[in-house]
């Protein structure tokens, strides 16, 4: 191993490096080093150190090469592994067993109330508390300041499941309790659970296509690799496992995502309250109203290009619209468009959010992945019309001129798209009338009741009992 001196000194030239590396004289030099005396470049990159180390040639990687190392080490299934799923998972399918414990394996639990991990808690309570199975949350990784949080969470949105936590950072994936089922829920817990030996079933909880959150390279290859570990998939939207049976083979059980319509119900559901959030007041004009979902540290929300047709939308017709932003913390001044809109950043509470969607006349979302999102379906039950781009993966729930307006990834046709419904109130009525049907279709019980039917981890004449006080329907 390389000595604390030889390590030192490692750090020092990687900080030089840092500070110094884009001044041109530097880049100059080094790169003319690099080309007269290789050896000697290295060297002095290491810190002297000795290179069959690995404590020293390591230093020679960027950040992005040690990352993609450890992972290739961390994530490395064998042929044989992926066949042993199969194998079981095979067993259990043809087995009349009844499933009466599951663990559902989670990196972290982020936030419990929106989005993919309150979809997960959903299905485990759902799961627990009407059909008797004892469902554990194995989180994985997070930070240990972050444990009180996650306790006050779950304890408040998911009380029942609150006591079945298991904290497993740094543990193996085996050091788990025994299961009927294990279930996969992000890519990294897909690896995770294919070397779980203590199941006798695996399944992949799917709901977005995660290799397009990366760059083409090894990290997504890893991701890639996921959908064929041989295991049984329950998959967020029809065009989501459609994309994944085109690309990777095998079937599943999908589901259509509900919307609790306790909380995202239209302004005119409840005319005889008074909504007090005052992120969701109006300006109390006759404005149109646009929110736009803007997460710049999204890279599938599109927030650039939503951000330059807003502008334009805003140079056109003035007064005429207001626009709301939310999601995420950042500036309107930093992107150019102080005095185009308005951002409230993210939001605390669902209710917040749904208030703030009633007051909108139009909301804007993109999704360059293959699962549309949660927005179009919150805003089309809260009396909202959906903008949002093509995607081929979306179409079996947003129609355009039916039930959406769907526009090509371009300022210009974005723009129009959104400036069609500013300046129809008769196309927004309708759009506003065919968003809220299209939603009003079953609750979330009967949708997961429905899923795990199909996809045999309940029976198809389960009975259920009754809902737990204070967790989610």
């Amino acid at each position: 191993m390389v000595g604390d001196g030889n390590q030192s000194l490692a750090n020092f030239v990687r900080v030089l490096n840092e500070h110094w590396g884009r001044n041109r004289r530097v880049q100059s030099f080094k790169n003319r080093l690099r080309a007269q005396a290789p050896s000697l470049f290295i060297r002095l990159k290491a810190g002297f150190g000795a290179l069959e180390d690995e404590a020293t040639w390591v230093n020679l990687l960027s950040a992005q090469e040690r990352d993609d190392l450890y992972l290739v080490r961390e994530h490395d299934p064998t042929p044989d592994e992926i066949a042993r799923n199969r194998e079981l998972n095979a067993r259990f399918l043809a087995s009349d067993a009844p499933v009466k414990k599951i663990n559902w394996f989670i990196p972290a639990l982020g936030h419990a109330l929106y989005g993919g991990v309150n979809t997960i808690l959903r299905f485990a309570a759902r799961l627990q508390n009407a059909h008797g199975i004892e469902c554990k949350i194995i989180l994985y990784n997070y930070a240990p300041e972050d444990i009180p949080d996650i306790e006050r969470q779950m304890a408040s949105a998911f009380p029942t499941l609150a006591p079945h936590v298991l904290f497993h950072a740094g543990k193996s994936p085996d050091d788990v309790p025994a299961s009927d089922i294990s279930v996969a829920t992000y890519w990294t817990s897909a690896y995770r659970v294919s070397k779980v030996s203590n199941t006798r079933a695996k399944f992949y909880m799917i709901q977005d296509y995660e290799p397009l959150f990366y760059e083409g390279g090894t990290r997504y290859g890893l991701v890639d690799t996921t959908y064929r570990l041989g295991f049984l998939r329950l998959v967020n939207t029809p065009g989501l496992l459609d994309w994944i049976k085109t690309l990777h083979g095998d079937d599943g059980t999908a589901f259509v995502p509900s919307v609790d319509r306790t909380v995202y119900f239209p302004e005119d559901a409840t005319a005889a309250t008074t909504t007090t959030t005052a992120a969701a007041s109006g300006s109390g004009s006759d404005a149109v109203r646009i929110f736009f979902y803007a997460r710049p540290m999204n890279a599938r929300n599109g927030f650039i290009l939503g951000l330059e047709a807003l502008k334009r939308v805003k140079a056109r017709y003035g007064e005429r619209v207001e626009i709301v932003c939310a999601g995420e913390e950042w500036s309107p001044l930093t992107y150019g468009a102080g005095g185009v809109l308005e951002n409230l950043g993210r939001l605390a509470t669902a209710p917040e959010v749904a208030a703030l969607y009633r007051s909108c006349d139009i909301g804007l979302v993109f999704m360059f992945s293959k699962h549309p999102s949660y927005q179009p379906f919150e805003f089309m039950a809260s009396g909202c019309c959906v903008v949002t781009n093509e995607n081929n993966a979306t179409k079996w729930m947003l129609k355009h001129g039916e039930n959406a307006m769907i526009a090509e990834s371009t300022v210009a046709a974005v723009a129009a798209a959104l400036g069609a419904l500013v300046e129809d109130g008769a196309l927004r009525e309708r759009l506003r009338a065919s968003g809220l049907a299209s939603v009003a279709q079953r609750d979330w019980n009967e949708t997961i009741d429905d899923a795990c039917r199909r996809a045999r981890i309940i029976p198809a004449a389960a009975t259920t009992t009754t809902t737990e006080p204070g967790e989610p329907d």
